[in-house]
């Protein structure tokens, strides 16, 4: 069931990004700033750079002169590292197709403050996990600055609370003990929208 709300909610932001006519068509792109959060004392973990390129449409309903909705579609490239100081520090790296679904609220005439969540799949990942979850849920928070302009500056962030492993520990004579969790993801995108058309 949780399978085929993401699904119908991918599809839903494809249409609406593409067969929509009154909404603001925009391009979204700028370098990404990803971590991922672990639990363990064993491993640190620290940020890469990576990039975010898409498009988004907002939707402003006729009675509403502050709020809007925004559906979209992204490829979003996260860059990281996990170091574990008794052994080696690697570099990993995931290429995601994520839709964002965000509620923007117009502070001023040049300030936007949007909230949501974000779906997403992996489509290529160097982190060689058989349990790894390649399906993503994350709540999104930014802020958009010259909304009214050709082209916007803005912020987001990302953090998904769902871990991306989940994996069985085994005590020293080897009996199951439970369930371990690990790699939380966290991103922030400092870019730019260049809007292709107003409402």
């Amino acid at each position: 069931m949780r399978r085929k709300t993401r699904t119908l909610l991918m599809v839903v932001a494809l249409a609406m990004v593409f067969c929509s006519a009154k909404a603001q068509l925009r391009v979204s792109a700028g370098p990404t700033f990803s971590k991922s959060i672990v639990n363990s004392d064993q491993l640190n973990s620290e940020f890469g750079t990576g990039f975010l390129l898409g498009i988004r449409n907002r939707f402003r309903p006729e009675n509403l002169k502050s709020l809007s909705f925004s559906t979209g579609v992204q490829l979003c490239h996260r860059k990281y590292k996990i170091e574990n100081p008794k052994i080696d520090r690697e570099s990993y790296n995931d290429l995601y197709v994520t839709f964002p679904f965000l509620f923007n609220f117009d502070i001023t005439e040049f300030l936007l403050v949007n909230t949501g969540v974000e779906l997403g799949y992996a489509l290529f990942s160097n982190l060689k996990e058989f349990e790894y979850k390649r399906r993503t849920t994350a709540f999104l928070f930014g802020f958009e600055f010259l909304q009214n302009r050709d082209v916007a500056p803005f912020i987001t962030a990302s953090y998904s609370p769902w871990e991306r492993l989940d994996y069985e520990t085994i005590d020293k004579f080897g009996n199951t003990t439970g369930t371990g969790y690990e790699f939380k993801n966290f991103y922030m995108v400092i870019g730019v929208n260049i809007y292709i058309n107003d409402f």
